[in-house]
């Protein structure tokens, strides 16, 4: 889920607040505020030890898209109150949802083909970005992250 945030959100991370930090072994709860220098704003929440789908809430001036649990996509148009549901791929109830597209890109990647699989700097930016998350880190990420 982390990695969702460079995704979503614009530009380049500016700083990390974690407001409710976790903490090894007696952590239930953690929250952080991310800024990025586009304006952006994330939010990450964690619950540990409890049951319940992951989730991810995305606002903008004119969409809310909620993905609850992650595989199900719901959007509302404002000022439309009505959600209108997106249909997963049908392969997403035989398999784990995306688990077939995601080896159909591991297939292309591994025989030097065009794919969408994250590069490793991308991954080595979400590695770092979790660790900004969960190491209490507070304060400017740039010499970690950039």
């Amino acid at each position: 889920m982390i990695d969702l945030f460079n995704f979503f959100c614009r530009g380049k991370l500016e700083s990390v607040d974690n407001i409710v930090p976790w903490q090894f072994g007696t952590s239930f709860f953690s929250y952080s505020v991310l800024r990025f220098d586009s304006g952006d704003t994330g939010i990450y929440h964690s619950i540990w030890n409890a049951p319940g789908p992951w989730s991810l809430d995305i606002l903008t001036r004119s969409h809310f898209l909620e993905l609850h649990p992650i595989e199900n996509l719901e959007i509302q148009t404002y000022p439309s109150q009505i959600k209108e549901i997106l249909n997963k791929c049908d392969d997403d109830d035989l398999f784990k949802p995306g688990l077939k597209r995601q080896m159909k890109e591991f297939c292309f990647a591994i025989n030097k083909e065009q794919h969408s699989l994250v590069s490793i700097d991308s991954y080595i930016t979400s590695v770092k970005l979790t660790d900004c998350l969960y190491n209490s880190y507070t304060g400017s990420p740039r010499s970690i992250i950039n």
